[in-house]
């Protein structure tokens, strides 16, 4: 066997020697780098509602607890906001999100309350088609029936 120039000494003296130059020489390309600007960010102001514009009209399918949450907070989010109508699979959850929502004076007509497996379609009659293009054409094939 030949005896290696590389004894076990020589090995960690160079590697120390490499990873010192190494960590100096990252230092010096630090050290020529720009500093970055402090940059202030603008935020634009939170408000407590949604500024006054278009009516918006909506209607709740899934009149649960969590449901019946999500239209007070969507009422509360701004001035223009009307529920019009709701939707859920059984009766007595539309009737008790009614008198939820009579209680915090949201008056919906009992001809726009509906139940059953299908009463998001009778819902959707509620409303005049305004939604994202995407949408459209589901709500349309919907009220025509040819839905599957």
């Amino acid at each position: 066997m030949e005896n290696s120039q590389l004894s076990r000494r020589n090995f960690l003296g160079k590697s120390a020697l490499i990873g010192a130059a190494g960590v100096i020489g990252m230092n010096a390309l630090a050290s020529c780098s720009s500093k970055t600007k402090n940059v202030d960010y603008v935020f634009p102001p939170l408000l407590d509602k949604a500024p006054d514009g278009v009516k918006l009209q909506a209607g709740l399918v899934g009149c649960g607890n969590r449901g019946t949450g999500a239209a007070l907070n969507f009422l509360s989010a701004g001035n223009d906001l009307e529920l019009v109508a709701l939707a859920d699979v059984f009766e007595d959850k539309v009737w008790d999100c009614r008198s939820k929502l009579s209680k915090q004076r949201v008056e919906v007509r009992e001809s726009n309350c509906f139940w059953g497996f299908d009463s998001y379609k009778s819902l959707l009659d509620v409303f005049r088609l305004k939604s994202m293009f995407s949408w459209k054409n589901r709500f349309v094939l919907i009220r025509l029936g040819h839905a599957r």
